[in-house]
């Protein structure tokens, strides 16, 4: 706000299944919204931003934008500055950053604008970070699920020091029979008899003597 007047300021995150607009901030002298709120701006100044991913500088009475097909929703405010929040990932608009002031048709200039564009890029860019993250947890969460609930018993058992791979393949499976296990779900635990919490820091040639057949098995990967 030292730079930029945002009295009036807002983030609108469109909602393509449902043609939407979401508000996850806002600050307004004169319109309000719930963040959980999902409101239609068909053909609105911030609908015409997101479709023609452009910034734009409105001032009542000088831009040749507002026809018929532009409608104003809220309070009428004499100037209003929107830029488009891009996720660079997916090549989409996922947005608009937009500020408005009610009294001074001249409260905003073309730099201003410019300093709109550079915060939304800033937004946007944040915006895409964070739906990674989510897409991170919630892929982590799903493969949490089916290890765990798996009817499949599956394990992780670590070297007690770091192994050459290149050394001899007889001296490599020692080295794998003398891991001890990290992690293992439910069922993997139930086929060794053992609870799923005593598992941890077991030594896997205690489970798997180191026999002919069992080297084998190894061998075999």
């Amino acid at each position: 706000s030292k730079l930029i007047d945002t009295e009036n300021f807002y983030i609108a995150l469109y909602n393509p299944e449902d043609d939407t607009y979401s508000f996850p901030y806002h600050v307004d002298k004169y319109d309000s919204f719930s963040v959980d709120e999902r409101i239609h701006l068909e053909n609105s100044l911030t609908d015409y931003i997101r479709k023609t991913g452009k910034a734009v500088l409105f001032r009542d009475g000088e831009d040749t934008i507002i026809n018929d097909e532009i409608l104003l929703f809220g309070e009428a405010s004499p100037v209003w500055l929107g830029a488009p929040l891009l996720d660079e990932s997916e090549a989409t608009i996922v947005g608009v950053l937009a500020i408005q002031n009610y009294e001074d048709p001249y409260a905003y200039t073309d730099k201003d604008l410019q300093l709109l564009e550079f915060i939304a890029r800033n937004i946007g860019s944040f915006i895409e970070k964070r739906k990674t993250e989510i897409i991170l947890r919630e892929n982590e969460e799903r493969l949490r699920n089916f290890v765990e609930f798996s009817n499949i018993g599956i394990w992780c058992f670590r070297p007690q020091k770091p192994i050459d791979i290149t050394i001899d393949k007889d001296i490599l499976i020692t080295e794998f029979f003398n891991s001890v296990c990290i992690s293992c779900n439910k069922t993997y635990a139930d086929m060794m008899g053992i609870e799923k919490e005593e598992m941890i820091g077991v030594v896997l040639k205690d489970l798997m003597p180191d026999n002919p057949v069992n080297r084998s098995y190894f061998q075999s990967f």
